[in-house]
């Protein structure tokens, strides 16, 4: 379209005071259709040869001056703005405007329909990708569009891109901020309508929005990403960072993209928590709802947690781990002041097998797959420069799942940039107190839960195991060795 066909708007002769004028849209002959809110009217037709679509007040509001003023301002902004994520604006008249139709459905459409498109996480990373690109866009142009969400943004058919509508309630600096959407929609105070963080919350609320009407959506893959979007001091480059797909696994080094590990979670109401009977030596468990998912959650001792000792060790506990990505590890998702909120498990533990002598125990392979797991997730640790150094049978999860072994509990582990709370002693596995942090405590510890289990459990196939027992408490030891023992008795059973 040419350039003579876009209107002048600081010029207000050009604008025209009727809908009879040259160019002017016929709505006798214009499509009604859904789209245009509580304060507009939405139509399809064609003008100039093309296709548009018609955003005009409703009558009740045709007269009213804020409502006109802010349908003009959405039209000199729009009119201004040239990006593949926008409609283009074509022309204003007095109650209506006039710009390029789209083809397709908005986010809330296709959430609610259950879509599955919407439901895939590369397509929901791309939208994410987008929405982030043209608000910047808008954010460069000096304009917050304060309004992002499920119903504003449309997937075009076809080609399945971004178009983000509505610019009636942005804020920019030569507008009125009473006539910008409300900060408080955001979790925002007033004083920060035209904050570039109302953009931001919006997208991680689309999010949201997808994850509570799509059932086959999954927001995991996300939670770090919303956790970004909502602080009030991020920006583009972050937000941009916090979005690319998880990256780091077992075979990666410890310095690798570590993705997302934060949700948004509100506060957990432990009187309407399961309590499980997992624990550690200050810490119990539950079981808890949040967002319609499930979570455990690890908290310290009512008793004992203002006690600033147990605080640094949790701390500690979060911080060594959470951004480790390993089967035989927990997933840590938030971190509070006394408790850590992780991905949902289910299984016993080590201790409780034992202490009801769970048939499974004498079974030579179940014995022998959950000692290689535990040796590889050691080995995991012990590369990234972390030593558990507690390893007990409490601290050993067993579940139902093909990875059979989960280690927990990592309040008084060996880490070089987490020294502020106390450490295992080395002692209590016949170590010196210089040996703090030694890797020998690790294999140590899974040797003292072998012997546990021989004098706990009648029947447990100790002769089966006795070269692993025996690498275990070798001083020269090492990860090789113990994955040889483990290996010999193989060809044996």
């Amino acid at each position: 379209m040419s350039e003579s066909n876009f209107v002048n708007v600081s010029n207000d002769k050009a604008i025209p005071e009727t809908i009879h004028e040259v160019g002017a849209v016929n709505f006798d002959l214009a499509e009604r259709i859904p789209g245009g809110g509580t304060i507009c009217e939405a139509y399809k037709t064609v003008l100039d040869g093309h296709i548009v679509f018609v955003k005009r007040l409703k009558r009740e509001y045709a007269d009213k001056a804020s409502y006109l003023s802010a349908l003009k301002k959405e039209f000199e902004m729009g009119a201004q703005l040239h990006h593949p994520a926008l409609p283009d604006y074509r022309r204003f008249f007095g109650d209506y405007i006039v710009m390029d139709y789209v083809d397709g459905f908005t986010i809330s459409d296709l959430a609610k329909n259950e879509d599955p498109w919407i439901a895939d996480e590369d397509n929901v990373r791309k939208i994410m990708d987008e929405l982030l690109d043209v608000v910047d866009y808008l954010h460069q142009h000096n304009i917050v569009h304060c309004d992002i969400k499920a119903d504003n943004v449309m997937i075009t058919a076809g080609t399945r891109n971004v178009k983000l509508i509505d610019l009636d309630k942005c804020y920019t600096y030569v507008h009125d901020k009473r006539i910008s959407g409300s900060a408080s929609n955001f979790g925002l105070d007033a004083e920060d309508v035209g904050a570039p963080t109302l953009d931001f919350r919006g997208i991680a609320k689309i999010l949201e929005y997808i994850e509570r009407h799509h059932d086959d959506f999954d927001g995991t893959p996300f939670l770090r990403f919303v956790k970004e979007c909502r602080k009030k001091t991020t920006t583009y480059s972050e937000l941009k960072r916090a979005l690319k797909p998880l990256l780091l696994s077992a075979k990666n080094g410890a310095g690798a993209e570590t993705g997302y590990f934060v949700p948004f979670t509100s506060p957990v109401d432990f009187n309407k928590s399961e309590k499980l009977y997992w624990r550690s030596y200050c810490c119990e468990y539950y079981r808890t709802t949040q967002n319609i998912r499930r979570f455990i959650v690890k908290r310290i001792n009512a008793q004992c947690e203002t006690d600033p000792v147990l605080v640094f060790s949790l701390k500690k506990d979060y911080e060594s781990i959470c951004d480790f990505d390993h089967p035989c590890l927990p997933r840590y998702r938030d971190y509070k002041f006394s408790y850590i909120m992780m991905d949902n498990m289910i299984g016993e533990t080590l201790e409780s097998l034992i202490k009801r002598n769970d048939e499974r125990l004498r079974d030579v392979k179940f014995v022998r797959k959950f000692l290689m797991e535990l040796v590889d997730v050691v080995d995991y640790l012990h590369k990234r420069s972390v030593v558990h150094c507690n390893i007990y049978a409490r601290d050993i999860l067993i579940t139902p799942e093909a990875t059979t072994a989960r280690l927990l509990n990592f309040e008084r582990c060996y880490s070089p940039s987490q020294f502020y709370s106390p450490i295992a002693n080395p002692e209590e596995l016949g170590l010196s107190k210089e040996c703090v942090g030694d890797r020998r405590l690790d294999y140590r510890g899974l040797g003292r839960i072998m012997i546990h289990m021989m004098h706990e459990v009648e029947g447990v196939p100790f002769k089966k195991f006795k070269r692993f027992i025996k690498a275990c408490f070798d001083d020269n030891t090492s990860i090789e060795k113990l994955q040889k023992a483990l290996k010999w008795h193989w060809w044996n059973f």
